[in-house]
């Protein structure tokens, strides 16, 4: 069964929290959390998962991305912990250190993430 709630340091993600991109626009709620990963639900939009690393801010009432929204589709993922197709990223427009690229379990492998 997966999880509804997911603390890593000081990040709290739980089923049902709204989420936002850095720039204000909100993209959904969260649906399911499952290790270091979470799913956003959103109207007209397919359900899609993000890394836990993607997150700037948690609240009970809000989660906070640390990219804007022109950037979102270099970090949906199709599964959680899934790397997906971000070839279409410009990387000058979408700074991502090493570990926000790689799912928790690859980073933390190498040593870029605890």
């Amino acid at each position: 069964m997966p999880d509804s709630t997911v603390r890593k340091d000081d990040t709290l993600i739980h089923s049902g929290c709204p989420v936002f991109t850095s720039d204000g626009k909100q993209l959904g709620d969260v649906a399911e959390v499952r290790g270091e990963s979470f799913k956003v639900a959103g109207e007209g939009q397919a359900d899609f998962w993000l890394d836990c690393g993607c997150v700037r801010a948690s609240s009970d009432e809000r989660i906070t991305l640390k990219f804007d929204s022109n950037v979102l589709e270099s970090h949906r993922r199709a599964a959680p912990g899934a790397m997906g197709d971000t070839s279409a990223a410009d990387e000058s427009d979408n700074p991502l250190d090493e570990a926000e690229r790689l799912d928790g379990h690859h980073a933390a492998a190498i040593g870029l993430r605890a």
